[in-house]
């Protein structure tokens, strides 16, 4: 059974279609929309002295029709522009950086970029390095001048990294571009690595592999072209932008290994995942440093997160021992590294404590593989740098990504604060600050620290204060944490953490919208579940005093093309935390609203639903809310009989993470406590709430309105002397529908409907009083149905469920 309801989204493209198609809307063509035509980009000195160069990708013409360079990034390309920079002959400067912001008004939704080693426009002129990037507002590529021949002429392209085939102009929009020398000066004194050591010019150049997986399968490898390329799912975007890369890294392609190649599949490669393998440094000898009182391990890697664990280890006896530190967890950043994450290039520093001074100190690199890769290079030990602070991942954020605008309460902050530098940090403060859509400060606060020592955490402090909005108008807000010190910071890169929210009309989500429909989490490895987000309605009246309604909810669905004769139940339940644990018991749950989908063959992957909600008592759509009230918003979903192990995935953020914004409220002073999300795997009625952390949030959404919605007339109600009982409930092949009667009907009617109010089965009754009427519901398919029994004197509706 196939809800057919009008989806009010489409309705509004439709209808913004048709206001476009009223009149001709035109963009000029980009002077350097083809290879031929690419700007010239000057390299500043320094970005303090960056001068940017506005561009654009409205108006290209489409770049599958034009012959050129290759590219990374299948479909999305297609709405390229060129740009050209020369490599200075002569020149001692070791690094320079391209870098694309989209924040301009217009600008692109999301970014991708590509760097060629020659100003070739042949087809046969493939990237040096090519990424499509994660959501945010700067892109940048940072690249070793010696990997590119002094005085040549390199092309950079950028295009609108959002847009499937069918429509590849989606996501195009207006940007900023410029280019400059990058030395890293944030490395400190480097002890060990300045000659090349870690660098993998042509080779292992001293250090070994060992493995410990498929009888030693060789899993470390050195390679200058390929990288991490050749997985069924990394395929092309497994590549290092260190500084050294043209002269080869290492890597370790744990997807390649398990599935073959691209052009394989899951367990039929040479060496199947989970794997283990270790590369190893010779010895490191820093005695001639005794007055270090620390050091840092520095390197570049590249990698993609499934469910690997990647571990940085030393040893200070030769390799006799090791210490092991783990890194590359969702825990220090769910953006970065969560489970199926993107694809990362950075630079990381680890604290190797006991190490300085040492004759025999070893370093490796252990990964317990598990799909996709990681790839080292430029590996250096620094002197431990003296005052570094830093925000910590672990910070409070809005309650809801978007928040219905009736619903607005004030919120606090909170975030952990580290001082991860070798010395005490003095006068340390937290700040956050909060902008309106016009990037305007609209308000502020602070939280002292006074010192903290070095190499400690201060955990789950909250500010002092809340903010509350302006006004309940929709629109966008920002903020921002900042840490501060009396100490001049080594790495201020690392100062600050930001987030965002909506206010809307009708949307409460604690997912972030349109970014989050392009992939999907079965949160158990039981096919059979529950789960949903917890939403806190604080009114049941607008402003007007109007009663709101929740009338729809939005449940994203990763795999619908894969789930013909499958079901799912969208409940919504009122809860009553009358104990106050993690748990919302069967017993403290309401069941105020559900619907039932049916999915039928010929529908597409990442689909986003919008299904009406029917009240669970009267039967009617939309359901009435209660004033300072949390109610839960859940998708249910069991196997079918004949496909008991068919597997529903739910579209999911991978990017939010609620669970400091949850503590604050359990701390003294601050509550009512909070939740966020519910998970019930296996289907048992106890949904445990908050199980996921690290920033794994579904996409089950709640539409508030004042409108109320029907379907048909208002009809009388029969009075409840009168008896129609349906069995059985669940029936399979034959339902007895029993009536009595406290005065004769000289005629009535049984309409047996769907979810939707479609007439499937009826009978006319006439002269009647007590009668039991049998009805074949054998060829309906499974699912929720009414039993509607119309008289003159009144109407009464019992529901039944079809279950065969």
């Amino acid at each position: 059974m196939k809800l057919n309801f009008i989806h009010l989204t489409n309705l509004r493209a439709l209808l913004t279609l048709i206001a476009i198609s009223s009149c001709t809307m035109l963009f000029a063509q980009p002077a350097n929309d083809n290879c031929s035509g690419a700007v010239s980009l000057s390299l500043a000195a320094d970005e303090a002295s960056c001068v940017w160069t506005n561009g654009t990708t409205i108006g290209t013409v489409d770049a599958a029709t034009v012959t050129g360079p290759t590219v990374c990034s299948a479909n999305f390309y297609r709405d390229d522009v060129w740009y050209k920079i020369t490599i200075p002959a002569g020149g001692n400067k070791k690094a320079f950086t391209v870098k694309v912001d989209n924040t301009t008004a217009g600008g692109m939704t999301l970014a991708g970029m590509a760097i060629y080693a020659s100003n070739s426009c042949a087809a046969s002129n493939a990237p040096y390095v090519c990424q499509n990037f994660v959501a945010g507002d700067i892109f940048q590529f940072r690249l070793g001048t010696e990997c590119f021949a002094p005085g040549s002429e390199i092309l950079v392209r950028v295009w609108s990294g959002d847009g499937p085939s069918a429509n590849w102009k989606t996501g195009e929009g207006t940007f900023r571009i410029c280019a400059f020398f990058s030395d890293d000066t944030s490395l400190g004194n480097v002890l060990w690595g300045n000659n090349g050591e870690g660098s993998f010019n042509g080779g292992l150049n001293g250090w070994t592999v060992t493995s410990s997986s498929c009888n030693n399968y060789p899993l470390w490898f050195w390679s200058k072209d390929t990288m991490c390329t050749k997985g069924l799912y990394s395929a092309g975007g497994g590549k290092i932008t260190s500084l050294t890369a043209c002269n080869g890294a290492m890597c370790f392609d744990s997807d390649a290994y398990d599935t073959g190649g691209a052009g394989g599949a899951v367990g039929t490669g040479p060496c199947l995942a989970p794997q283990s393998g270790t590369l190893e440094s010779p010895i490191i000898d820093l005695s001639g440093f005794p007055n270090v009182s620390g050091v840092n391990l520095v390197f570049n890697q590249a990698l993609r997160q499934y469910q690997s664990t990647y571990f940085v280890e030393y040893s200070i006896d030769g390799g006799a021992n090791w210490a092991s530190v783990e890194i590359n967890t969702a825990t220090e950043d769910p953006v970065l590294y969560p489970v199926n994450g993107p694809h990362v290039n950075n630079v990381r520093r680890v604290y190797l404590p006991g190490a300085a001074g040492q004759a025999q100190l070893k370093v490796r690199f252990r990964y317990e593989a598990n799909f996709y890769y990681w790839i080292i290079d430029d590996v250096y030990i620094t002197e431990r740098e003296g005052f570094n602070t830093k925000v910590n991942p672990f910070f409070a954020i809005a309650p809801n990504k978007v928040w219905q605008k009736d619903q607005l309460t004030c919120f606090g902050g909170l975030a952990d604060v580290a001082n991860i530098g070798s010395k005490t940090a003095t006068n340390v403060k937290l700040n956050l600050e909060i902008f309106d859509a016009t990037n305007t400060s609209i308000w502020q606060d602070n939280l002292n620290y006074g010192s903290i020592a070095a190499d400690s955490v201060i955990e789950n402090n909250p500010m002092p204060n809340n903010f509350c909005h302006p006004n309940n108008n929709p629109s966008t807000y920002s903020a921002v944490y900042t840490v501060s010190a009396d100490s001049l910071e080594f790495d201020p890169s690392d100062n600050t953490q930001t987030f965002d929210w909506a206010v809307s009309d009708s949307i409460m989500a604690k997912d972030g919208l349109g970014a989050t429909m392009s992939g999907g989490v079965r949160p158990s490895t039981d096919v059979n579940f529950a789960w949903g987000n917890i939403y806190h309605v604080e009114n049941a009246t607008n402003g007007a005093g109007e009663q709101l309604y929740c009338n729809y909810m939005n449940v994203g669905i990763s795999n619908p093309d894969a789930l013909t004769g499958a079901t799912i139940f969208v409940w919504l339940y009122k809860w009553d935390n009358t104990n106050d644990d993690d748990i919302a018991q069967e017993a403290e749950r309401t069941t105020v609203g559900f619907t039932q989908y049916d999915f039928v063959a010929g529908e597409a992957a990442n689909t986003l639903y919008e299904f009406p909600m029917y009240d669970f008592n009267t039967l009617n759509p939309g359901i009435k809310l209660d004033p300072n009230s949390e109610y839960i918003a859940a998708v249910q979903y069991s196997a079918p009989a004949d496909q008991p192990d068919l597997a529903l995935f739910v579209c999911s953020d991978g990017l939010i993470d609620y669970t400091a914004t949850n503590l604050k409220t359990t701390l003294p002073g601050f509550g009512p406590v909070r939740f966020s999300h519910v998970l019930d795997v296996g289907n048992t009625g106890t949904y445990n709430c908050n199980t996921f952390t690290g920033g794994t949030t579904p996409v089950v959404r709640m539409h508030i309105t004042n409108e109320h919605i029907t379907i048909g007339t208002k009809e009388p109600k029969l009075d409840e002397a009168n008896t129609i009982v349906v069995a059985p409930n669940p029936v399979s092949t034959d339902l007895n529908v029993k009536i009595n009667l406290i005065k004769e009907a000289n005629s009535a009617r049984i309409n047996v409907t769907d979810l939707n109010g479609k007439e499937v089965l009826t009978r006319d009754l006439f002269n009647v009083k007590s009668t039991t009427e049998s009805f074949n519901v054998a060829e309906l398919a499974n699912g929720t149905y009414f039993v509607k029994f119309i008289t003159e004197a009144g109407v009464r509706t019992v529901k039944f469920i079809v279950a065969k």
